[in-house]
């Protein structure tokens, strides 16, 4: 988030109940522009970090389509890839890690808008299930879009997905 886009968040949203974070350093570093100015107090949860990717962890994703026509195949047509990378975290128990995460944090917070600031296949595997959506990747969060969930007592609604106004269009929140 720069700056400026974390400013017009914060102003135009009322404080969160409560601030949680991935231990990755990009989520950090993220959320760091909104709690700093804010005075939030930031929890790190273990279990909000991304996708364990195997052999492909820490390699540019042009490095690995560039090795496997076979990627580059799937990509072109729009099929699933995550699955394929060796060694990779299968889906059931990623999805799990997320879905107990998240549920843990709503559990100790039951009131107020809680703000999780994670990965993309994070938000996937936690919102998919509430969608209906088997794809391990069904859609491609842009970087700091907020994507919301609302929570009523044991039902999850998805409110919206990738929505990124206060990064194109800050000027919308100069008055909140």
């Amino acid at each position: 988030v720069s700056s400026s886009g974390a400013s017009a968040w914060a102003c135009a949203m009322p404080m969160p109940a409560a601030v949680f974070s991935s231990p990755l350093r990009r989520a950090r570093e993220t959320v760091a522009a909104f709690a700093e100015p804010s005075g939030v107090e930031v929890v790190v949860e273990d279990d909000l970090a991304e996708a364990y990717l195997g052999d492909w962890e820490g390699k540019p994703f042009e490095e690995i389509l560039s090795t496997d026509e076979q990627m580059l195949h799937r990509i072109r047509n729009q099929e699933p890839i995550w699955r394929h990378a060796p060694g990779v975290e299968d889906l059931g128990p990623f999805r799990a890690r997320v879905r107990d995460a998240v549920e843990r944090i709503l559990s100790t917070h039951p009131t107020g808008n809680v703000l999780v600031v994670c990965h993309g296949a994070v938000i996937n595997a936690y919102v998919a299930p509430l969608l209906g959506v088997d794809h391990e990747m069904f859609f491609v969060p842009e970087n700091t879009s907020l994507n919301s969930v609302v929570v009523d007592a044991d039902l999850r609604r998805v409110r919206f997905l990738n929505d990124a106004l206060h990064l194109t269009d800050p000027h919308l929140f100069a008055d909140a």
